[in-house]
């Protein structure tokens, strides 16, 4: 996108824009204004070469067209899950045991039933959360002139219902994170006198509606590419006629001069 000063006509440089204001100083004759417009038409034109593409969902996730409109159903199934699962019956197992062997000792005080309760409940607390890992979908749909979010088929929080009239406007937000380096493979030798493991940057971007009474609220997150929260956002906004606008906290425009 090229942009030109509104003063007098000079090719503006990237280092002349300020994307977070909607401002740009032209170097040539100092004249500051707005380029709102232009970030705005410019967004709107992304958006829509996004939406005519085929963009690859994250794993585990599908789009359905119903009836009412547009689906996505998310698996939740990962490899965290099946380890949790096992292990909370190995701790779960142990738990049993430790209180069998208790009850059959003659005259124990209740304070040996009370000490272990910290343990069981986190047992229970990861065997649920292991467990609804592995079985449970959460759909972002419509039904009935509503859009609902739901997760199951074991209860969770997080379910919500709009009905299309108080939806706003939908946008995405990217958060910037951090994990250390995977380690060298087996069998490869480690440089002698390197550095300690640095960590790696990445982004993640979430789906966000914004209701007609100023509310925010998250749908889907953690998703791995801009394209993907965009490709959501864009589905959703057409099946409900809402004219695409800026919000506040929301992914940039990419402006390439």
């Amino acid at each position: 996108m090229r942009l030109y000063c509104k003063s007098c006509g000079e090719q503006l440089q990237s280092e002349d824009l300020d994307v977070d204001q909607a401002q740009a100083k032209c170097r040539a004759c100092d004249a500051v204004f707005s380029i709102a417009e232009d970030l705005e038409w410019h967004r709107k034109r992304e958006k829509a070469a996004i939406a005519s593409q085929e963009v690859p969902l994250p794993p585990g996730m599908k789009l359905e067209q119903a009836s009412w409109g547009p689906r996505f159903v998310l698996r939740w199934f990962a490899r965290r899950y099946v380890f949790g699962f096992l292990f909370s019956l190995i701790w779960n197992g142990m738990l049993f045991w430790m209180f069998r062997s208790i009850a059959q000792q003659p005259d124990v005080p209740l304070a040996s039933y009370l000490v272990p309760v910290v343990h069981v409940a986190a047992g229970i607390g990861l065997f649920y959360w292991s467990l609804a890992g592995l079985v449970n979908r959460t759909t972002l749909g419509f039904q009935s002139h509503e859009l609902r979010l739901r997760s199951g088929p074991l209860p969770w929080r997080g379910n919500l219902t709009f009905s299309e009239e108080d939806i706003e406007q939908l946008f995405c937000t990217g958060k910037s994170h951090s994990a250390p380096r995977p380690r060298p493979r087996a069998g490869t030798k480690a440089r002698s006198g390197s550095a300690p493991r640095r960590k790696v940057a990445f982004r993640l971007y979430a789906v966000w509606l914004l209701a007609k009474d100023g509310w925010g609220y998250k749908l889907i997150s953690r998703l791995e590419r801009a394209e993907q929260a965009l490709f959501i956002e864009r589905q959703l906004e057409e099946h409900l006629g809402i004219a695409d606008r800026i919000v506040p906290g929301e992914i940039k425009p990419s402006v390439e001069l």
